[in-house]
């Protein structure tokens, strides 16, 4: 291995938009293949870039023996076998969300990386945000005393009945991809509470479509075959019940909300919309307080806001890097050291996990067991 870890990343959408940029921004990590479905928009893609290789077939990417790191960020149907391909070759692997089409597979992936003794690591971007840190050490000092209860919820709209305000992910709205608003923005909202509180041991949920056609720019109309709304019960292994709920398409969505109270006061996690490392706040209550009393924004401590060897600021408002980068960094000191780091590809099985018990308690009607 070189000094300078080595990186290939498959996609030359979101893989190019923040993906590189954030890897860029850490200096002991070179940037040196990239790979897309066909040689020749790889080979352009590599030439906007000023990436040196550039290859059509992951496969052929994954059997490169100068790279040591391979960021897949293709869609959940093509993410088990991408994902196998790089460990059955020796690559560290960073995947993106969601992790798998089920848990069977997620499940496998888990089992490939530790049998290899390989780093693997997946695009749960709440949890590194400066703001859900310090809620981790919070917690973890007891600022709340013994957790009482906990509330999330988690409402964007990139489909409306007007338009389609995310064009680039119309594919959202076929089941064949592996997505849904459970499987997307629920599976970040679900990293987040597993890594602040730990396990969940059942879980009961309800989904439904509200919103049954997307209309395009072009006029023509997508019928999406995926839930929009998705509600959930979660019971935790420490005996704490967890509410969710994620949409989609929320007329005036208020993004991101993560509370949790207990003995002795409350923590809330907010964004505006998606979290980000600029825009997303942590507010704190003791106990004795009322509605004339709101929640104090806590001041995020200078030490959360760069990144060891990073060049990107959290106060930098740049969609996804700064996130992404602390990730990143973590993966690369992982990689270096031989620890795990999180949110895993342990924690993303488990995360798969949930989400399909609940798709199960949709038919079932019942709270079912986390395998």
């Amino acid at each position: 291995m070189t000094d300078k870890l080595r990186v290939g990343i498959i996609s030359a959408a979101w893989g190019v938009q923040a993906h590189l940029p954030a890897w860029r921004s850490l200096d002991d990590v070179e940037v040196v293949a990239i790979c897309t479905s066909r040689q020749e928009t790889a080979e352009a893609a590599a030439a906007k870039t000023g990436i040196k290789k550039a290859y059509g077939d992951y496969r052929e990417m994954a059997r490169d023996p100068e790279i040591d790191i391979i960021d897949v960020g293709t869609r959940p149907r093509l993410r088990h076998e991408m994902v196998t391909a790089a460990l059955e070759a020796g690559k560290h692997v960073y995947a993106g969300m969601p992790f798998g089409m089920n848990a069977s597979e997620a499940q496998d992936m888990f089992d490939r990386q530790q049998g290899k003794g390989l780093v693997g690591m997946v695009d749960a971007t709440v949890q590194p945000t400066p703001a859900g840190r310090l809620m981790k050490e919070k917690l973890d000092e007891g600022f709340i005393g013994e957790v009482s209860g906990i509330n999330c919820s988690f409402q964007v709209q990139l489909f409306t009945a007007k338009s389609i305000n995310v064009p680039d992910y119309a594919w959202f709205a076929d089941a064949s991809q592996g997505a849904s608003v459970l499987r997307n923005i629920g599976g970040h909202a679900l990293h987040a509470l597993v890594s602040l509180f730990g396990p969940v041991t059942e879980v009961i949920g309800t989904g439904s479509t509200k919103l049954d056609s997307w209309p395009t720019s072009d006029g023509s109309v997508i019928k999406p075959e995926v839930h929009d709304n998705v509600f959930l019960l979660l019971r935790l292994a420490s005996g704490v019940d967890a509410q969710l709920n994620v949409s989609w398409n929320a007329a005036n969505a208020h993004g991101f909300n993560l509370e949790a109270w207990g003995s002795k006061g409350r923590l809330t996690l907010k964004a505006p919309g998606f979290p980000q490392a600029f825009s997303t706040t942590l507010h704190s209550g003791p106990v004795g307080t009322y509605l004339d009393e709101p929640d104090a924004l806590v001041e995020i401590p200078e030490r959360l806001m760069t990144i060891p060897c990073g060049t990107v600021r959290a106060d930098t408002e740049q969609i996804g890097v700064f996130t992404l980068a602390a990730i990143f960094r973590d993966f690369v000191d992982a990689v270096r050291s031989g620890k795990e780091a999180s949110p895993s590809f342990k924690q993303a099985a488990h995360v798969q996990k949930i989400i399909d018990a609940t798709e199960l308690s949709y038919a079932q009607r019942a709270w079912i067991p986390i395998g």
